[in-house]
Formats: C-alpha cells, sequence, structure tokens
C-alpha cells in the first residue's frame, strides 16, 4: 500500500470553513501530547466513545476496548456539511475531529501506531484551511494537500507539519475502518 494517496472525492472547502467559523473559541481544546509539538495546536472533538474520552480529542477509546461504540457529539449535529461528507463515507467512522495549527507552530516528527490501511484503520484528512507556507512531512516526502482534498497518510511512518504562514491551517479528520468500499475507493486513488 502507498503510504500517501490522494483519494477522489473532493469537498467545497469554503463550505466547511464556514462551519468551523461558528465553533465557539472556547471549545478548541489545546492538544493532550504537549511534548510532540511547538506553539499552538488544538482541537474540537466531533464523535468520541460512548464511554466518554481521557481527553476530550483523544483518538482512540480510552481503554483499548476494540468493541467501544462510537457516537456523534452534539457540536456536529450544528455542522451539516460535515455531515454530508461523513454520510458520504461508506464505512464505520470511529474518531471525528477538527485539528488547527496556528501560525508559526509546529508539530514535531512523531507516529500514530495503528492508523495503516494494513492495520485495518486509516487516518482520512480533509484539509479546510491552509496556505502555501504549511508544509506537511511524511517519512521525510512532502504531501501536497489542497484544501477540500480527501487525503489518506500512513500516520504510522515519521511525519511532521510546520505552519510557518499567517492563517491557521485547519483540516477534519476522520479514523474509520476498512472495509471493501474504502479498498474500492483507494484503488482509484492517486500518488
Amino acid at each position: 500500500m502507498m503510504p500517501i494517496l490522494q483519494l477522489p472525492k473532493y469537498f467545497d472547502a469554503a463550505r466547511l470553513r464556514k462551519e468551523v467559523d461558528t465553533i465557539p473559541c472556547s471549545d478548541w481544546v489545546p492538544h493532550f501530547v504537549t511534548d510532540n509539538y511547538q506553539g499552538e495546536w488544538s482541537a474540537v472533538a466531533l464523535r468520541c466513545t460512548e464511554r466518554g474520552l481521557i481527553h476530550p480529542i483523544l483518538a482512540v477509546a480510552p481503554d483499548a476496548d476494540p468493541d467501544a461504540k462510537w457516537i456523534d457529539l452534539p457540536l456536529l449535529a450544528q455542522c451539516p456539511y460535515m455531515q454530508e461528507i461523513l454520510t458520504s463515507l461508506e464505512c464505520e467512522l470511529l474518531s471525528v475531529r477538527l485539528l488547527k495549527l496556528a501560525p508559526g507552530s509546529r508539530i514535531h516528527e512523531h507516529t500514530d501506531p495503528g492508523v495503516a490501511f494494513e492495520d485495518g484503520e486509516v487516518r482520512l484528512h480533509v484539509p479546510i484551511q491552509s496556505n502555501n507556507k504549511v508544509a506537511i512531512y511524511l517519512d521525510g516526502k512532502p504531501v501536497p494537500m489542497q484544501e477540500g482534498e480527501l487525503w489518506y497518510c500512513n500516520f504510522s511512518l515519521p511525519h511532521r507539519i510546520d505552519n510557518e504562514g499567517e492563517t491557521d491551517r485547519i483540516h477534519l479528520v476522520i479514523d474509520c475502518r476498512v472495509n471493501d468500499w474504502l479498498g474500492r475507493l483507494f484503488d482509484s486513488g492517486v500518488i
């Protein structure tokens, strides 16, 4: 499997930004792994486990229970276009969140084990807002993500992100289980 894959789905980044703009600043929570970044990296949870989370943006079930039930949070109900996007993905959704990297901030190189196609769970990204000074590197290679595109990256490989621009970099991040539909989508991807 390719470590980077642009998937053949496109979304309206302007519509997504309008929904993001309705989210109160107080809902954005600093990322909990403070050693992994410099500057401001924050998130808003849109789906979590039924049992609740140790931290509002933790991407996995708190007790690593593979049978944990994932539920939509009330904030997602206020974002109809994001709901539409999630409905268009014909696979089981796990964690869904918005991640924001402020200008002048960087996410240090790290790995996120268990989110590779081969592991049966993938992490998809939809860039909502970016700028030409955001650099995403996966296994030392740049990833040319553009607003509104759908991307898979094998984030179990080393990756880092720098935002040297003057605007926030915001992504819709979707963790989901691999199934036949997703396999067919990956077969039609590029890069």
